[in-house]
C-alpha cells in the first residue's frame, strides 16, 4: 500500500497499530485553535472491529480521555471526532482490535 500524502495541517499519531495497547502521541501547537479533529482508520480482511481512545494532555505525561472511537466493518472503516484540545498533546490508544490483519492508523488536524 502506498503511503498517503497528507495535507500540511494533518499529522499522523499512530501508524499501523496492530495490537491492543498500540499507542502514539504527538505535540499539536494550539495556535488559537483549541478544537481538533481526530480520525481513526481501520483496515484488514473480513469482519473487523476496533476501539480507539483519544486523550489530551497539557504536559505530555498526564492524559485525560476526550473521546472514544468505535470502528467496525468488512475490510475497512473510518471514524472521526472533533475534540476540544485545551492541551497541546493528543494521544490515541487502541483498546480493542479484532480481525485478520487488522491495523489502525490515527491522525489529527
Amino acid at each position: 500500500m502506498a503511503t498517503p500524502v497528507l495535507p500540511r495541517n494533518v499529522m499522523p499519531i499512530l501508524s499501523g497499530g496492530q495490537a491492543v495497547s498500540a499507542a502514539g502521541a504527538v505535540f499539536v501547537p494550539i495556535n488559537g485553535r483549541p478544537q481538533r479533529n481526530v480520525q481513526a482508520n481501520l483496515s484488514g480482511t473480513g469482519a473487523l472491529t476496533a476501539t480507539v481512545l483519544v486523550k489530551v494532555s497539557l504536559d505530555g505525561v498526564n492524559f485525560a480521555t476526550a473521546a472514544t472511537l468505535t470502528l467496525s466493518g468488512s475490510g475497512s472503516d473510518t471514524q472521526a471526532s472533533a475534540v476540544v484540545c485545551e492541551g497541546a498533546w493528543v494521544q490515541t490508544i487502541v483498546t480493542a482490535l479484532t480481525g485478520t490483519g487488522a491495523s489502525v492508523n490515527t491522525f489529527v488536524s
